[in-house]
């Protein structure tokens, strides 16, 4: 349950600065700049797209459809959940190195049990 709690906790930071950086004009910028531009994303890309790399404009979702309005119980959780999400993107941005770093600290802070 830990393990999957933290992969949880990671797949919401990523979604949080992919979010943020959809004011890029292009995914592949946009992914660059959340620090999820992986070799085989743009191998996929160019064998879907080839030789346009311009072929997809950014995407200013978290994600899965989950995430549409309504989806939370209580409107304030969804505000809450939203307001942390756009908070901790802005924070990192584009700036990939302090992505890592936060990251690197969320897998380091022991659980609420162990700490």
């Amino acid at each position: 349950i830990v393990i999957i709690r933290i992969i949880l906790a990671i797949t919401h930071l990523f979604r949080a600065f992919f979010k943020v950086n959809s004011d890029k004009e292009y995914l592949i910028e946009q992914n660059k700049a959340a620090g999820l531009l992986h070799p085989t994303f743009l191998q996929t890309f160019d064998q879907i797209f080839p030789n346009n790399r311009h072929a997809l404009r950014s995407i200013d979702e978290y994600g899965p459809a989950i995430f549409k309005s309504p989806w939370a119980k209580h409107q304030s959780d969804e505000d809450l959940f939203c307001n942390t999400m756009q908070t901790v993107g802005e924070i990192v941005k584009d700036d990939v190195n302090l992505g890592t770093l936060y990251i690197t600290l969320v897998l380091a802070t022991p659980g609420e049990g162990l700490s």
